[in-house]
């Protein structure tokens, strides 16, 4: 009897170690083929649909799960365990996304008997009425851990989002907003900076040309604001 359990238990083992082995086998398939893969870092367990793309020099943290038509823009961050379910998703550059965010550019339909689409029920044609509504995140944004974000939604650029959030309304340009449902605590700029920050558009500038105006992003507000201010003007004006 004890052989026998011995054996059982070995048996098991040894699949286990077979199904690990096919897992990571299967991972370096997609690794090797899939230039998301190749010009992105991608951290392991991350699901990508066919229609999800990156832009390069993206990373994706572990356990992220994309559904749908979803982009990503390059130098962006998605934290670990995010959902990405669209419909249609775009995310600009150089945005951050903390753990445990959520976006959703799908929905129940509002307007039927039931928001019920269960494959239990009618095998799931209910989920036929679903409505889409596309998922708009601008550059430089930063969307704190747990936050969620609805379908519909258009978030400007250089948004921060504070952690915990529902967000289902649009979010103007550089403001900080928080809470469920979000609303807009203040804006983070003056508006003749926030002006000549959209005018720049920094973002569209790789990291290493983002050399050569370090100083500015170092900068503390508000006591630096005429300084850079005067310079970004200045650069605005020779390119």
């Amino acid at each position: 009897m004890l052989k026998k359990i011995i054996k059982n238990k070995i048996g098991m083992g040894i699949l286990a170690r077979l199904h690990h082995l096919l897992e990571e086998s299967v991972e370096y398939s997609r690794r090797i083929n899939d230039e998301r893969y190749i010009y992105n870092q991608v951290r392991k367990g991350v699901v990508f649909s066919d229609a999800t793309t990156l832009e390069g020099e993206c990373q994706i943290e572990t356990e992220s799960f994309f559904v749908g038509k979803v982009s990503v823009k390059s130098y962006s961050l998605i934290g670990t365990r995010n959902i990405l379910f669209g419909g249609d998703i775009s995310i600009g550059r150089y945005c951050q996304l903390a753990p445990y965010v959520s976006i959703y550019s799908k929905n129940h339909s509002l307007q039927t008997l039931t928001a019920y689409n269960n494959k239990r029920l009618f095998d799931s044609r209910l989920k036929e009425l679903d409505e889409y509504k596309s998922v708009q995140i601008g550059n430089d944004v930063w969307v704190g851990i747990g936050t969620t974000i609805l379908s519909g939604v258009k978030i400007g650029s250089g948004v921060i989002i504070g952690a915990g959030s529902v967000v289902t309304k649009d979010i103007p340009d550089y403001v900080l907003a928080a809470g469920n449902p979000a609303r807009v605590i203040k804006k983070r700029f003056s508006d003749e900076l926030i002006d000549l920050l959209l005018k720049w558009q920094w973002w569209n500038l790789s990291p290493s040309e983002l050399l050569a105006f370090e100083k500015l992003f170092f900068m503390k507000l508000p006591e630096s604001e005429t300084g850079m201010i005067q310079t970004i003007t200045e650069i605005i004006r020779n390119r």
